[in-house]
């Protein structure tokens, strides 16, 4: 099958299994990650250029069941640490998960604020893979709580003090 077409047929695969794991699991909610990466916005003093400050290199949060996709999302690091927790839809439901943490094999560039976020597609090998087992009602069940990946530097202002890493409790 040629790219384009796999493409296609993953982003229709994804919202499909999502639909489905919904009908058969219960409806899914926001479920927040915890402790993700901050990666401050910053301005480039030279060209006043007002600048995303996320990760170098991505990461990709992959939850599955049975060994099939239930949700995904790629993070690029939150944009200052008062912004709200990234959320990923999960099923209200007993169950048991496989959580998968990936890095982008390649760095994603600085990019200014007004463009908005680019599409990522990235090639990530998995550096961490962890359970996650929810309990029907139990909003705390479904929290992910982030793990730092083996490269989690940030683009950042040259001359800005060098961000904090995530407190994990």
């Amino acid at each position: 099958m040629n790219a384009p077409l796999l493409r296609s047929a993953l982003a229709f695969a994804l919202p499909a299994a999502l639909i489905l794991a919904a009908c058969t699991s219960g409806q899914p909610v926001p479920s927040p990650i915890d402790h993700e990466t901050v990666c401050n916005d910053y301005e480039i003093v030279a060209t006043h250029a007002k600048m995303h400050g996320g990760m170098r290199r991505p990461v990709v949060l992959t939850v599955l069941a049975d060994r099939k996709v239930v949700a995904q999302k790629i993070l690029t690091g939150l944009a200052s640490p008062k912004a709200p927790s990234t959320m990923i839809p999960l099923p209200d439901a007993d169950a048991e998960y496989q959580i998968d943490w990936a890095q982008c094999a390649g760095r994603l560039g600085p990019y200014p604020i007004e463009h908005g976020v680019p599409t990522i597609e990235c090639e990530a090998p998995v550096y961490k893979t962890e359970k996650l087992i929810t309990k029907k009602g139990d909003a705390a069940s479904r929290t992910i709580k982030f793990v730092l990946p083996p490269e989690a530097g940030c683009w950042l202002d040259e001359n800005a003090p060098p961000p904090t890493p995530p407190t994990i409790n």
